[in-house]
């Protein structure tokens, strides 16, 4: 069955890209309590940090921005480091394979861990005054190296502690941004000449590969290979060839670059090149076509940007006033099928199906004792090519020689295998696909623009049933019931339907 893209409201934005996506821009006011947020880290699991002069900050949820948030509207877990904010400023965040969180406190002149575990604090400082430690990366070789934009030296930094020069940019300059590559080499850049460097750890050498830029900003990779670069009043790429630079739509001044899933690249700023402009933000392909984004009024500068891989949601922090915006990408789809609740009084269990004929069948009587609830919510059907992020809904029948006669659903290719493996005896595999979700961010819960969260609910009995709603109200009254709530975030949200 062929789709329609959804007709959203004149607050969304189509991008002239390869992606050709819907795309919606949300700024949040002053929900972090964090003093000028710095560099954004998002973590293996999709969990997002901000750097900010006064810790460490965790987003644990943020809220569908179709329908009603529960409260708090946003909510964050913070570091406390032990630190005035006077004299301090924590810019850059890096995780090693042990559980701890290194950061680069560029102010006070040091490198500082943190167990996440314990949250006990190690800090770590550079035997140069003024280095302005800012980069920091773990690289193949298993070393974490750390960039001083003060002194433009990069270091080696030991588990000790130590830190050891192996490269730099001229005596004078500064190294602005500082990436690993998937090999032995990193990559750090000259903000005042432009310049990029490549050091082998392997072999101790560094080459340097001129670009054309006004300052250069921020390194990234973008989907073709190449290393990308936020240079002012250009964007460019370095490619075997050499550098190719592109212009940028009038009154913006790139700072910071991101790649994107959908093979974009992502880019923020300001309106000028003094610092305090307008925030900017837009999109390029790898082929160079440009869009800048319109923000609303009122926002300053917007110097830094992550983009996540499992869902696409674009992050960036605006420095001068506190705030941080998301972009939240759309699944640009219709619905075409309905999932209708049913109730069975006798045994108090819900019953949801997206087939029109199971739900005859219950409405007639075939299966007596069902009653229809009155609520019911948007999917995709079975049958449909694929969706953006779309996966399909596996049911399972509890047998009822095992006392438990219910259904269970889920959108989790691995939850649907984990009961077939650990639950044969007594839940019936019955279908692969019978209807179609998308899943939501597994770390904050968080539902791509177009859908809405649906909560499962758990009536911990021993015949087990399960409640699928869209509604806040009732989630709340099956919690005070003694139902528990299931599934990713802090809130519990199993699947993401349309909105419509």
């Amino acid at each position: 069955m062929k789709r329609t893209l959804l007709t959203f409201c004149a607050a969304l934005l189509l991008f002239a890209a390869a992606s050709a996506e819907c795309a919606t821009v949300t700024i949040n006011n002053a929900v972090l309590d964090c003093n000028r947020p710095f560099r954004i880290t998002i973590d293996g699991s999709g969990a997002v940090w901000f750097a900010c002069d006064n810790g460490l900050y965790e987003l644990l949820y943020f809220p569908s921005y179709i329908g009603d948030p529960l409260p708090p509207p946003v909510a964050v877990d913070s570091i406390d480091l032990g630190i005035p904010t006077l004299g301090s400023s924590i810019y850059a965040i890096a995780f090693d394979t042990s559980n701890n969180l290194w950061f680069t406190d560029t102010g006070a002149n040091r490198v500082g861990k943190v167990n996440l575990t314990t949250r006990a604090v190690t800090y770590f400082t550079l035997f140069v005054p003024s280095s302005q430690p800012e980069g920091i990366v773990f690289a193949s070789d298993g070393n974490m190296y750390v960039a001083a934009y003060g002194t433009g030296v990069l270091y080696r930094l030991s588990p000790a502690g130590a830190f050891t020069a192996v490269s730099s940019v001229p005596v004078g300059h500064h190294i602005s941004a500082l990436l690993a590559s998937p090999g032995p080499l990193l990559i750090f850049s000259d903000f005042d000449t432009c310049a990029i460097y490549e050091y082998s750890a392997v072999f101790d050498v560094t080459a340097a590969f001129s670009t054309t830029c006004s300052k250069l900003y921020d390194l990234n990779f973008g989907s073709d290979g190449n290393i990308w670069y936020a240079g002012g009043n250009k964007i460019g790429k370095l490619t075997g060839g050499g550098a190719v630079a592109y212009d940028l739509p009038p009154a913006t001044f790139a700072l910071g670059i991101t790649p994107a899933p959908d093979g974009t690249l992502w880019y923020s700023g300001s309106s000028d090149g003094t610092g305090t402009g307008a925030a900017r933000l837009g999109q390029i392909t790898t082929s160079g076509v440009v869009t800048d984004v319109p923000l609303p009024a009122g926002n300053l500068i917007a110097p830094f940007i992550a983009a996540r891989k499992s869902d696409g949601a674009v992050f960036f922090s605006e420095t001068l006033n506190g705030k941080y915006g998301i972009v939240l990408p759309a699944v640009a789809t219709a619905s075409d099928a309905v999932v209708i609740e049913f109730y069975w009084a006798a045994a108090n269990h819900y019953f949801i199906t997206a087939s029109p004929s199971e739900a005859h069948a219950l409405d007639t009587g075939v299966f007596p004792g069902w009653a229809r609830t009155g609520e019911s919510f948007p999917a995709w059907m079975a049958a449909d090519e694929p969706i953006p992020n779309g996966y399909p809904v596996c049911r399972f029948y509890g047998r009822p020689e095992a006392g438990l006669d219910s259904h269970f659903y889920s959108a989790s290719t691995a939850e649907c295998q984990a009961v077939i493996d650990r639950f044969p005896a007594a839940w019936v595999y019955e279908s692969r696909n019978v209807f179609e979700a998308v899943l939501p961010n597994q770390s904050d819960g968080s539902c791509p623009l177009g859908t809405k969260p649906l909560y499962r609910l758990y009536n911990n009995r021993a015949d087990v049933n399960h409640r699928y709603t869209t509604s806040l109200a009732i989630r709340a009254t099956m919690i005070a019931a003694g139902w528990i709530p299931e599934g990713y975030g802090p809130i519990g949200v199993t699947m993401c339907v349309p909105n419509r």
